[in-house]
């Protein structure tokens, strides 16, 4: 009776090894998977944050850009003001000389 039990048995212990086994290796794959999930997941997060950074660059650039050509803009204003008023001086001075010639 013993002897004719004992296939029987191990029958059960292979195939609750095989399902031992069976599950493991679906852990296995699940980890994997969830790994690598993570690791698209930290991907997409850097390149979110790698294009926001570029945006942000790109924002400042434009706007150290503006900022320098409005300094340019007053400092070609103020040149222009300056000439004038030399070109009245100047005027000024001429007609000034034009009269004691006279």
């Amino acid at each position: 009776l013993i002897l004719a039990a004992m296939p029987q048995h191990h029958t059960i212990i292979a195939g609750v090894i095989g399902a031992g086994v069976t599950l493991v290796a679906a852990h296995q794959m699940l980890d994997q998977r969830r790994a690598q999930a993570e690791a698209e997941e930290r991907e997409a997060e850097f390149q979110r944050r790698t294009a926001a950074h570029e945006e942000q660059n790109e924002r400042a650039r434009a706007e150290g850009e503006e900022r320098e050509r409005i300094e340019e803009d007053i400092f070609i204003r103020g040149m222009m003001h300056l000439a004038e008023a030399m070109h009245a001086g100047l005027v000024q001075e001429v007609a000034r000389l034009a009269r004691r010639l006279e």
